[in-house]
């Protein structure tokens, strides 16, 4: 695998976004979804939920599937952005 393909693309960064935004928007602290997430059997540290709130690692699927429960809302709700372009991400892709 190469470097840019293990790099966060756009797609993954606002993925981070919206889980940050939902989160605050459920009143949520990151200590408290993180013992929400160890409880339902996701291994996540509050850190890696940082990194992946801004952006800086690729959010899993399980993550997702874990968190939309915990934060009312549906898998599909994490997709929900403006349309990312091809040029950027062929852009993020050579870094």
């Amino acid at each position: 695998m190469t470097a840019a393909a293990k790099r966060p693309s756009p797609i993954d960064k606002a993925i981070g976004a919206r889980l940050l935004a939902m989160r605050q928007q459920a009143g949520m602290s990151q200590a408290d979804m993180v013992v929400q997430m160890q409880q339902a059997g996701l291994s996540v540290s509050q850190a890696q939920l940082s990194h992946y709130e801004r952006g800086e690692n690729k959010v899993p699927a399980s993550l997702l599937a874990i968190a939309a429960p915990i934060l009312r809302c549906k898998v599909g709700d994490f997709f929900d952005f403006p349309p990312v372009s091809r040029a950027a991400m062929l852009a993020a892709s050579e870094g």
